[in-house]
C-alpha cells in the first residue's frame, strides 16, 4: 500500500529560482492534531546572511519550525514567506531545493565524504562540490582527513564527531538550533 503525501503543490504554484534569502514567520500557528498548538503565533524574520536562533525546552516546537519551513506540514494559521512569497505558492521542489537541513542527529551514509556531499544533488561535479565546500569554509578540514574527500565515513568507515558532521553539511537550516539565510543578490519567482 502506498501512502499519498498530504502536502502537495496546488494549482498555480511556481518555482522560485533566485533567492535573496529573507525568511519571515508571520503569526504562525501549527498543530499536529488540531487539538493542541505546538507553534503558537510566532513571528520573526531573518534577513540574508543573518542567523536567528530558535531556543526553548524540549517539545516547545523548535523542530516543528524547521519542518514548517520545508512544508513537511502546512501552517494552521499565519504564513511563512521567502522574499515576500508565501511558501504555499512556491512549488515544493523549488522550495526544498532552496534550503538545506542538518537534523538534530546528523547521519552519514556508508561511503566517502564525497558520496555524502553529493547525495543532495547527484548531478554535482567534483568541482561543484569543491567550490561549495570552499564557500562553506570546510574544504581545508576535509582535505585534512587521511584520504581527503575519499575518506570513508559511516558505519564501515571513519567516525566523525557531531561537530565534524555538522561542518560537513553546508546547510541553511540547522534543526533545533538556528535558521540562517543565504546571501545572494536577487529573488524573482519564475512564473
Amino acid at each position: 500500500m502506498q501512502a499519498k503525501p498530504t502536502i502537495v503543490d496546488s494549482e498555480g504554484t511556481y518555482p522560485i529560482r533566485h533567492v535573496e534569502g529573507s525568511v519571515a514567520f508571520e503569526n504562525v500557528r501549527f498543530s499536529y492534531d488540531s487539538v493542541r498548538d505546538i507553534v503558537k503565533g510566532i513571528s520573526f524574520s531573518a534577513l540574508p546572511g543573518q542567523t536567528v536562533a530558535i531556543v526553548g525546552a524540549t517539545g516547545a516546537g523548535k523542530s516543528s519550525v524547521a519542518k514548517l519551513l520545508f512544508r513537511f506540514y502546512d501552517v494552521t494559521g499565519g504564513r511563512i514567506t521567502i522574499d515576500g512569497h508565501d511558501i504555499r505558492d512556491i512549488s515544493l521542489d523549488s522550495l526544498r531545493n532552496t534550503f538545506g537541513v542538518v537534523p538534530q542527529s546528523p547521519m552519514l551514509f556508508n561511503g566517502t565524504i564525497m558520496d555524502n556531499l553529493r547525495y543532495a544533488r547527484l548531478s554535482a561535479t567534483d568541482e561543484d562540490i569543491y567550490s561549495t565546500c570552499r564557500e562553506a569554509a570546510i574544504h581545508e578540514s576535509i582535505t585534512g582527513f587521511p584520504d581527503g574527500y575519499s575518506t570513508k565515513v559511516g558505519e564501515q568507515g571513519m567516525k566523525l564527531s557531531g561537530v565534524q558532521c555538522l561542518s560537513e553539511a553546508p546547510a541553511l537550516v540547522v534543526e533545533h538550533v538556528e535558521i540562517a539565510t543565504p546571501s545572494s543578490n536577487s529573488a524573482r519567482p519564475d512564473a
